[in-house]
């Protein structure tokens, strides 16, 4: 008995102690920060600075926790290898052979990546080697061949804003808010290219301006935000690449009558909630996810504190959410109620130069 008290009193212990390691994208040229998170209080310490890349932006990191990609100032797609001690240290670099790349997610077999280049308006594969380095030229999939729904900018023209993989890692789905589309490929893991799927793209409200688009946890349902007009739209993902829409609904409370853009989106692993962020109304909004259908009832909102939530991301253990808010240069924890899905401030914060991506090392 005193053998198995001892046990439990050291698992309780490290639970109590236990802490994660995240790394912070920012639009800033001090780069990227690396950020120790503790899952018992809600701290955050900042315990490394990555000083060698200019804006790194969004992030992914390899399965394997190896290594890490990041989209760059000056086109550019760089390689780390994340040592022991989670610091990085630099592999290698390829052009991300198209203009202002804004997103990037890694294969689920890591022998690729997948990047959004928002400013050209187009896709990105480059191949990965089993070192983590890139490798081979990098293949671009122009999105100019789809009409624009306006004339006006940002929708003048293509705008790739988001790369996202199918659970199965058959398909890529990519947000273009210039054209008002959900473009969908269909990658070939042996090749590490991507091929047009049928259909190429599934329409959004024409306006709307498709952003960030995420999977539900039981790969039935799948959403996108819009940072144009404000709102979500709910899918059933059918297989296949294929999606139809089931519900489109607004993100800002009715009182807001100002600007506002969207900007992110994320599912608590428990799959009973969905959050967004509101830029201008600056808070994250809250949703109720119908476990039948899909479907999004509102719940509320939840200021996040300070200016531009750019980014948010919800803690591996799903307790907490830190939102980012870019122009004010600051990350605030917020605690989560797993029954309500509410969202309580901590009290704990940081400061950091215009953090735009949080990503956690265990996903």
């Amino acid at each position: 008995m005193r053998l198995l008290a001892l046990l439990v009193a050291g698992f309780v212990c490290i639970s109590c102690t236990s802490t994660e390691k995240i790394y912070i994208g920012t639009s800033s040229n001090e780069g990227m920060f690396l950020v120790e998170f503790n899952e018992k209080n809600g701290t955050l310490n900042k315990i490394y600075q990555q000083n060698d890349v200019k804006k790194p932006g969004f992030l992914t990191i390899s399965p394997n926790k190896k290594f890490l990609y990041t989209v760059a100032s000056g086109n550019k797609i760089k390689a780390y290898k994340i040592e022991k001690n989670s610091e990085l240290t630099f592999i290698n670099e390829k052009d991300s052979s198209g203009k202002g790349p804004c997103h990037i997610e890694i294969s689920k077999s890591a022998k690729a990546i997948v990047v959004a280049n928002y400013g050209s308006g187009d896709t990105t594969v480059i191949s990965v080697a089993a070192d983590g380095s890139l490798s081979g030229a990098p293949r671009n999939h122009s999105h100019k061949k789809y009409p624009s729904p306006g004339t006006k900018k940002p929708q003048s023209g293509p705008r790739a804003h988001n790369v996202k993989m199918s659970p199965d890692g058959r398909y890529v789905f990519v947000s273009d808010l210039g054209l008002d589309k959900i473009l969908v490929y269909k990658f070939d893991d042996n090749y590490e290219k991507l091929t047009r799927n049928k259909p190429e793209y599934i329409n959004v409200a024409t306006g709307a301006g498709p952003r960030h688009f995420t999977f539900h946890p039981n790969g039935k349902f799948a959403y996108v935000i819009n940072e144009l007009d404000s709102s979500v739209s709910a899918f059933h993902y059918l297989g296949e690449g294929k999606l139809s829409l089931k519900q489109s609904i607004g993100t800002k409370p009715k009182s807001w009558t100002e600007a506002n853009n969207c900007a992110d989106i994320h599912i608590h692993p428990n799959g009973k909630f969905l959050y967004g962020s509101n830029r201008g109304n600056n808070s994250i909004v809250i949703f109720k996810i119908n476990q039948r259908d899909g479907t999004l009832s509102l719940i509320g909102h939840e200021s996040t504190r300070g200016n531009w939530p750019r980014n948010f991301a919800i803690s591996p253990s799903g307790k907490y959410l830190l939102a980012a808010n870019q122009k004010s240069s600051d990350i605030y924890v917020f605690e989560i109620d797993q029954d309500t899905g509410k969202l309580n401030f901590t009290g704990n914060s940081l400061e950091l130069p215009n953090p735009i991506c949080i990503k956690f090392v265990k996903q």
